[in-house]
């Protein structure tokens, strides 16, 4: 078993693929698999044994598994395809007309993703001395940049929020994106050392996101909506892998000030410091008028 979860680890990693509970679940039907076709094969010898309910979640299953782009998906969503209760309805299905059946099927489509809009409205309750109602085009300018990057990511199996990337970029930069007297560049407000890593006196090398995430960022991707929009995704990803973070207020906290900081806080070493906290107040405050999903 520990090979076939290593196996699937190793085919999740190539795919870009997160792993997902569905993944286990069939490891837990007890069909081990080497690759998704596979696993498809080895279900053909379990499918008869089974009842047409028990089927149509087995069927569900394999389809995500061999779907990649369907991975936000959940089985209850893929069971109410007429193909998938239609195979089920077969006791004794075959190799080919389960793989048949799954190329008849497109993956659900992902609900259309919203994003906040800055109106005078919001920046009357957010923070009017420093957001300014003239400068509303320019907040809302690079939303299509934005939901386009979350999108792609999203068909990669990642979980993005273009609301508070959004967010953040309007607290770093107002929408424009510059080198601070700090060096902090672009819309994330990140140097170089943070996408590419660095090495400590101590000659340990410390990955940044390229190598964390198998990514290849720039700098001058930094001024770049769409890319900056994936990187601070990845980067928040990496801010939640700390068991300092816990939520948003937290990743805040981490972002403006740094994980090491955060985790000092929470452990009570030192106080919050002003900036930051006016930086959750922000960040809070935007959140109210973030759009339901």
């Amino acid at each position: 078993m520990k090979l076939v979860a290593e196996s699937l680890e190793q085919i999740l990693y190539d795919r870009r693929t997160p792993i997902s509970s569905y993944h286990y679940e069939l490891l837990a039907e007890g069909i081990q698999f080497k690759n998704p076709k596979d696993a498809i094969q080895q279900a053909t010898k379990v499918l008869p044994n089974l009842t047409k309910n028990k089927r149509l979640n087995l069927l569900a299953l394999l389809f995500l598994l061999n779907t990649a782009g369907a991975v936000n998906f959940s089985k209850e969503e893929v069971q109410d395809d007429p193909i998938i209760v239609n195979l089920a309805s077969d006791d004794n299905p075959t190799y080919g007309e389960i793989v048949n059946a799954f190329d008849l099927m497109e993956p659900p489509r992902a609900p259309e993703s919203k994003i906040l809009q800055i109106t005078p409205e919001v920046i009357a309750d957010v923070d009017s001395v420093r957001f300014s109602d003239n400068k509303i085009d320019r907040y809302n300018q690079y939303d299509e940049d934005i939901l386009k990057a979350v999108e792609d990511l999203k068909a990669k199996g990642e979980n993005a929020d273009p609301n508070l990337i959004k967010t953040l970029m309007m607290i770093e930069t107002g929408m424009n994106p510059v080198k601070n007297k700090w060096g902090f560049e672009g819309f994330p407000q990140t140097k170089e050392h943070i996408i590419n890593g660095w090495t400590d006196d101590d000659g340990q090398f410390h990955p940044g996101i390229n190598q964390k995430y198998g990514t290849n960022f720039t700098i001058k991707d930094m001024y770049n909506a769409y890319s900056s929009a994936q990187f601070m995704h990845y980067y928040l990803k990496a801010l939640q892998k700390s068991k300092w973070v816990k939520d948003t207020t937290d990743m805040a906290i981490a972002y403006n000030w740094g994980i090491g900081n955060l985790g000092k806080y929470k452990r009570g070493e030192q106080e919050l410091r002003s900036q930051s906290k006016k930086y959750v107040d922000l960040l809070q405050s935007f959140e109210k008028h973030f759009p339901s999903s």
